[in-house]
């Protein structure tokens, strides 16, 4: 059995917070054969580095999901800030609710 093994990270700065990283490493399998086969065993090298390099520079650049990310956290934060009111009128409820009953 022939494994070929690829790992890829890259970093880069950001204004705001610093850096970002992304790393991918990817293994598959080969037929033993191409040892033997230096043309093939090399495109099939280059193949998997390619697809590593792909998915480093999609998950960099967003590719869309980073803008979904932020949406998402936006959404969380206003959802936790609803809920920080919402706790704020129960206690203020309570409050009232207790004053009319003593």
């Amino acid at each position: 059995m022939l494994k070929l093994n690829t790992a890829l990270s890259k970093e880069i700065g950001e204004a705001k917070c610093g850096f970002h990283g992304v790393s991918v490493s990817l293994e598959v399998e080969l037929e033993p054969g191409l040892i033997s086969q230096p043309e093939r065993l090399n495109e099939q090298i280059r193949h998997l580095f390619g697809l590593a390099r792909t998915a480093v520079e999609e998950e960099l650049n967003g590719d869309g999901r980073q803008e979904k990310r932020a949406t998402d956290d936006a959404v969380k934060r206003e959802l936790l800030e609803e809920a920080v009111q919402w706790d704020d009128l129960n206690d203020r409820f309570a409050l009232i609710s207790d004053d009319a009953d003593g």
